[in-house]
């Protein structure tokens, strides 16, 4: 690596002369004609005046803040033209802080080189790199709905509020962490890392990563300058009643607040209220949104604490001034701890001994007020330190996707620019120390790698000269140096000396050319050669700064406090020692200094940056003044060559801004190459084929060229290369997908024709069982009844026998008289009442029909068994009584076959008549034992009485068929009666089988409706009621 040594600037004479007209229209300093400092300046210059800001320097964008709003530059109508242009592939893109992150994110969804990608916004305070970081950060989460390369199943799967939570996060930083100092009325005074994660080419989420937070501008600003943005929005908000909980006196001053005279409230209102609505979309709860107020309050009015000496001026105690009692009872409100915790914490200091087994604590008193100060700073800034980390906890837990551990991400870093003030502490020391690593990265990467790559290559032969910071960084960080002596100092245990720290460091890096002793001598300390400049450092509390103790009694202050959300930040320290403690593997007596954990975080940072595609835009500031329209062309040259955008635009005019391995490029994109060919000629084919060759037989020289490794390709050439590459996978995924496709529905088809045979077979197997089943019953039936047939044969003939013997047994000369039992329900539908409800006994009626002793008919009267709900109103001919329902099982009368089936036990009897009498031709006998029927009968006058033959309180009344129907129709059947039912039993017929049955005493009742009456009977049309009187009664 070559030393460091400054570029010669020659200056360019008439001959060399550049027209405004030129130099305005160039965008790119690579394209001018002649690459001296004052020809790149005068362009700069020039296109300022413009308001076109932006210039390419090679792959570099050059930002010079305009201090002025530009309209239209940063519109969403320049978002939707960049990222068409980026999409188009042209081989010039406009230069514009869209352009960078456009650039990045092609390079991440096209998987080109390191899949990781970092954009690195750099420049010194002031120059716009917070601007930047944002507008960087609005193009990406944009695009992302715009972007061809996501697809409708990638779009479901990321969480709709993503962009705006990570949008939120800037204005919630930017309160707590930004500031107003002389070069920048909003200075970031921390360093920021933002990784975008991406899966399959979707935004996920994000990740926040926050270095060196400048906690000393809480207790103390330097002159003209401010404190951290959200004391003066609180203030704001507070007196304009947006905040409750809170009082503050109009005309009360703070001492962390300088500048509260001249401050503009209303702009700070409005700053507020974004910080509260930022609050709200990033998802932070109303309560912890307050408990963040009530801190941030509690340490304004620590500052108004002040001390003054005890009644026996041996120790300190609070000042009894009003404007300190009201701030001391304010803040113990706030904070929710006693008056009396406070002051034991600022005035006392707690002394452990040790004795064998045994502790004992002694508290001793502070002797000087700068003791109590120090005390009351050290719990300020512990307490805007916690709350601040605790906010980028929040916000990580908001926005970061920790769904999988596989992401490609973008990272954004807004890092602190360079520093040079009149008076400068261990804050500048470290912010310069980060600005010389990100610079080194940068040469080291870019124009140190570009220029051995160039040499290797070919393409440039003469010796190029650039600034090297190596020695620099070295001086800083080695294990001689300002930073190891800095620790050093602070880990002896002996009283802190500054001024012989900084002798040491002068003494042991003399040789180096680096440091030198500070010119003045009014403050002893140590002056660095920066890459950027020369930086004197005052050696005043640059040895406290780095020891950063903070006492035990302070925590406990906040162990204390009754409010969960203050004392968790005890918690918190707590747990981050015992994680520092379990890193280092073993107990550890030496104390981790401010440049240790600072140097830590910076090389993790250095770490992230190694894996990823850098990105760079420098920022410039056009004058110290902070004003619009004053370019100020030394301040600017000064920054240029810092920066080392000069070098990096001669470095970039000789070489093109996409460069490969011709074996990484012969696999992305060679297609069904034979391979006989070594890489080199297959790359010459795949152009000469994409763009054909020249009078020379080479590929155009604009577009690409060859080197002996690599080959050299332009943005345009590479975008035409990504296209002709998508189109030939896409063919290949069409073939691919076409057979898997014809493969699958084969497959399915083939199931499926397995299915349909599968589902015929077992439909025809059950067509055929069915028909079996069907052929086997009927020839059941068919054996069943030929079987019936033939028995019923057999043992009708049984039966006559026994009839006939019967007959000859009794001396009957009669045949037997077929039986008929006549129900007393009529016609319609009738439903019998079984008796149980009543309280007749239970006999037997019978009523035998025969004439000449012969059967009048052979209707066969049958009865079944069936189970009834009754309708009780009808029972016993209390009509007037509510319906109850009873459910009994009683023998239904009905009508059968007009067949001879049964012959009743007491009905076979001898006639008294002959059987072709002359006088009772047509008579029959009717037996009747119900009395209501006899008396009925017996007044006929027609009717002849005969004495019963058996006993049975019977009657045989020989009577004429005629007259009978004449008597049965005057008698109305739908009557309520009772028919007493003898207790014999009765010889029942049917179906070949003679049995004994015995009947139950019945009521009936009747309606014209089947649905009326349940378990109903139906009754032929000639046996319904007659007259309305009797439906009525039904």
């Amino acid at each position: 690596m070559p030393k460091m040594q400054e570029p010669k600037n020659e200056r360019p004479t008439s001959l060399y002369f550049v027209p405004e007209e030129n130099l305005i229209a160039c965008d790119d300093l690579t394209a001018l004609p002649y690459l001296y400092d004052e020809t790149v300046l005068e362009c700069i210059t020039a296109r300022y005046f413009t308001n076109t800001i932006y210039t390419w320097a090679g792959p570099i964008l050059v930002a010079v803040n305009p201090f002025k709003s530009i309209n239209g530059l940063y519109s969403d109508q320049k978002i939707s033209k960049v990222f068409t242009l980026l999409k188009e592939g042209h081989d010039h893109q406009d230069p514009h802080v869209f352009t960078v992150a456009g650039l990045a994110h092609k390079r991440l969804t096209s998987e080109i080189g390191l899949v990781n990608q970092a954009i690195l916004v750099s420049g010194e305070s002031g120059a716009g790199k917070t601007e930047s970081a944002r507008f960087l950060l609005t193009y990406l989460t944009q695009v992302e709905d715009d972007s061809s390369c996501i697809t409708d199943t990638s779009v479901l799967h990321r969480p709709e509020d993503i962009k705006n939570k990570i949008l939120a996060s800037n204005p919630i930083l930017e309160a707590f962490g930004n500031a107003a100092t002389l070069r920048n009325h909003n200075s970031s005074r921390f360093g920021k890392l933002i990784r975008l994660q991406y899966s399959q080419n979707v935004l996920k989420g994000a990740s926040l990563d926050t270095y060196l937070l400048e906690k000393t501008r809480v207790t103390s600003q330097p002159s003209q300058e401010r404190n951290f943005h959200i004391f003066y929005q609180l203030l704001s908000g507070i007196i304009n009643g947006y905040v409750e909980g809170i009082e503050v006196d109009e005309e009360i001053s703070f001492n962390i607040m300088p500048g509260l005279d001249n401050r503009d409230f209303k702009q700070d209102l409005l700053y507020f209220k974004e910080t509260q609505k930022a609050f709200r979309k990033i998802g932070i709860p109303n309560n912890i949104e307050k408990d963040i107020y009530r801190v941030v309050a509690a340490i304004m009015f620590l500052g108004n604490i002040s001390f003054q000496p005890s009644s026996d001026s041996e120790s300190w105690t609070f000042s009894t001034n009003e404007v300190s009692q009201k701030s001391l009872a304010r803040a113990c409100h706030l904070l929710r701890v006693t008056k009396e915790t406070l002051q034991n914490t600022f005035t006392k200091k707690k002394i452990s001994v040790s004795l064998g087994k045994e502790t004992s604590v002694i508290y001793k008193y502070f002797e000087r007020e700068d003791q109590c100060e120090e005390r009351r700073d050290a719990l300020m800034q512990f307490l805007y330190i916690s709350l601040f980390n605790y906010l980028v906890d929040a916000i990580n837990s908001k926005i970061c996707d920790n769904s999988s551990s596989h992401y490609s991400y973008l990272g954004i870093l807004d890092i602190y620019g360079f520093e040079a003030f009149d008076e400068n502490s261990l804050e500048q020391l470290c912010i310069n120390y980060t600005n010389e690593r990100l610079h080194h990265e940068f040469t080291r990467r870019y124009i140190a790698s570009e220029h051995k790559v160039l040499i290797e290559e070919g393409f440039m032969d003469i010796p190029f000269v650039y600034v090297d910071n190596t020695i620099c960084i070295k001086a800083l960080d080695s294990p001689i140096s300002v930073f190891s002596i800095l620790n050093e100092e602070c880990q002896l245990k002996r009283v802190l000396n500054e001024d012989d720290a900084c002798l040491r460091v002068c003494n042991a890096l003399q040789n180096t050319g680096v440091v030198t002793p500070a010119v003045s001598r009014r403050n002893s300390g140590f002056l660095i050669k920066h890459y950027a400049g020369n930086v004197s450092y005052n050696s005043s509390g640059l040895l406290h700064k780095n020891k950063d103790d903070l006492p035990l009694d302070v925590i406990s202050v906040l162990t204390e406090s009754s409010c969960e959300f203050i004392s968790s930040f005890s918690t918190r320290s707590r747990k981050e020692e015992i994680e520092r403690n379990e890193n280092q593997g073993r107990k550890s007596v030496r104390k981790i200094t401010t440049l240790s954990k600072f140097k830590s975080s910076l090389d993790s940072l250095i770490n992230i940056l190694g894996y990823c595609d850098l990105h760079y835009v420098r920022c410039l500031k056009p004058n110290s003044r902070n004003t619009a329209g004053n370019p100020d062309k030394s301040f600017l040259l000064e920054q240029l060559k810092s920066n080392g955008i000069l070098e990096t635009v001669k470095i970039s005019q000789a070489g093109y801004p996409v460069r490969m391995l011709y074996m990484d490029f012969v696999k992305r994109y060679s297609f069904q190459r034979k391979q006989d060919f070594n890489e080199k000629e297959i790359t010459y084919v795949i152009l000469a084929e994409l763009y054909g060759v020249d009078e020379n037989g080479h590929p155009p020289e604009q577009k690409c060229r060859f080197g002996k490794t690599r080959i050299f390709l332009s943005e345009s050439c590479l975008h035409q290369l990504e296209e002709h590459r998508s189109y030939q996978r896409n063919i290949a995924a069409t073939c691919i997908q076409k057979n898997i496709r014809m493969y699958l529905r084969r497959k399915w088809y083939k199931n499926v024709r397995d299915s349909v045979m599968v589902l015929q077979s077992a439909f025809r197997f059950w067509l055929t069982r069915q028909r079996f089943l069907k052929i086997r019953s009927s020839t059941v039936c068919i054996q069943k009844n030929v079987r019936t047939y033939l028995m019923r044969k057999k043992y009708q003939k049984i039966l006559l026998s026994v009839l006939h013997t019967l007959q000859n047994k009794r001396k009957i000369d009669e045949s037997f008289c077929p039986g008929s039992r006549i129900s007393l329900a009529s016609s319609c539908y009738g439903s019998l009442y079984p008796t149980s409800i009543t309280d007749f006994s239970a006999s037997e009626a019978e009523i035998a029909l025969y004439e000449d002793g012969q059967p009048i008919g052979r209707n066969v009267l049958e009865t079944e068994e069936s189970g009834i709900e009754t309708d009780t109103e009808s029972l016993s001919g209390q009509w007037h009584r509510s319906g109850r329902t009873s459910r009994h099982k009683t023998k239904i009368i009905r009508k059968g076959r007009k067949e001879f089936h049964d012959v009743p036990d007491f009905s076979v009897e001898q006639s008294l008549r002959k059987r072709n009498s002359p006088k009772y031709s047509h008579s029959f006998n009717l037996k009747i034992l119900c009395p209501q029927f006899q008396e009925k009968f017996l007044s006929h006058s027609q009717i002849r009485l005969n004495i019963p033959q058996f006993g049975h309180d019977s009657l045989n009344i020989p009577f004429s068929l005629d007259k009978v129907k004449v008597m049965l129709k005057d008698f109305s059947l739908y009557k309520e009666f009772e028919i007493p039912i003898s207790s014999n039993d009765t010889l029942f017929y049917r179906d070949g089988i003679i049995s004994y049955r015995h009947l139950r005493r019945a009521k009936i009742k009747f309606h014209i409706k089947s649905t009326c009456l349940p378990y109903s009977t139906s009754i032929p049309y000639y046996d319904k009621p007659q007259g309305v009187f009797d439906i009525l009664r039904v």
